[in-house]
């Protein structure tokens, strides 16, 4: 992967990157503790949040919430390239109209009402380009420039929202996965097993593990596992023990919890940074 323009700074993280020639490998289910914007410019594929999965065309608008489970799905080894900013909605606590310019990104379940196409009028190409060229400004300057631009990103994400007509899907299958999600998700810090998935849903394991992985690209309990993990590294970060962590999320000892975490995260988790 080539970068082509990067900035970071705290609660905020952008890069401009191109694959020349991408690889399925190189794309991984994932998920993040901010928001993301990801702005699609080239490429052949499909951009999957929580199951469901949205085509990209050029100029394709992604919103990501934390948390939300996500990954670009490569249909050929075209050239991809694409723009992601990521966020910490809680830096906009200060500003008046946070909660209004932010209620696109959190007031909706996950994997819904991620996609959003432009109109030619809204000058996202050109909004993209003027944060591009932040990364080449001293870094004082970039970090003041890029509020702005930010601010003025989430004002067209909002108007988008407004104006944008979701359809929901008619995929049984897909339904049924989505339910499966949002299950998991209201009960992601007590201990799940297959088992009492299947006898939740009156399906076989089979069934269950099969349209799971189908529409999530992973497989129920490495989704399940995935999702403790990153939100049990949150509360270390927020200053909670890992130990407690580890038991709010349901892992049966301390071992096991580490062992996942270094793996999915490939840090202990003692290495997590804690905010002062």
């Amino acid at each position: 992967m080539s970068i082509k323009n990067t900035l970071q700074f705290n609660g905020f993280l952008y890069h401009h990157s191109i694959d020349e020639d991408p690889n399925t490998g190189d794309f991984n289910f994932h998920c993040h503790d901010m928001c993301e914007i990801y702005f699609f410019l080239n490429g052949d594929g499909e951009f999957v949040v929580e199951g469901n999965r949205y085509e990209l065309r050029k100029n394709t608008v992604i919103i990501l919430r934390p948390n939300e489970f996500h990954y670009f799905k490569l249909n050929s080894p075209e050239t991809y390239e694409r723009c992601a900013l990521h966020f910490n909605p809680n830096e906009f606590k200060h500003t008046l109209f946070s909660d209004l310019l932010l209620n696109p990104f959190l007031n909706r379940t996950l994997g819904e009402k991620n996609q959003f196409i432009p109109l030619p009028d809204d000058n996202f190409v050109e909004l993209f380009q003027r944060i591009d060229f932040c990364a080449e400004l001293p870094e004082d300057e970039s970090h003041i420039k890029i509020q702005f631009l930010l601010g003025e990103l989430l004002s067209m994400i909002l108007n988008m929202s407004r104006r944008t007509e979701f359809t929901s899907s008619h995929d049984t299958n897909n339904s049924f996965a989505a339910s499966v999600l949002h299950y998991i998700n209201l009960n992601i810090s007590k201990k799940i097993s297959l088992d009492q998935l299947a006898t939740t849903f009156f399906v076989s394991k089979f069934y269950l593990s099969h349209v799971f992985k189908k529409y999530t690209g992973v497989s129920v309990l490495e989704y399940m596992l995935r999702k403790k993990v990153l939100l049990a590294s949150q509360l270390i970060k927020n200053g909670r023990k890992a130990t407690e962590a580890s038991e709010q999320f349901g892992f049966g000892d301390y071992s096991t919890f580490y062992r996942a975490y270094k793996r999915i995260l490939g840090e202990s988790p003692s290495k997590k940074i804690v905010k002062k």
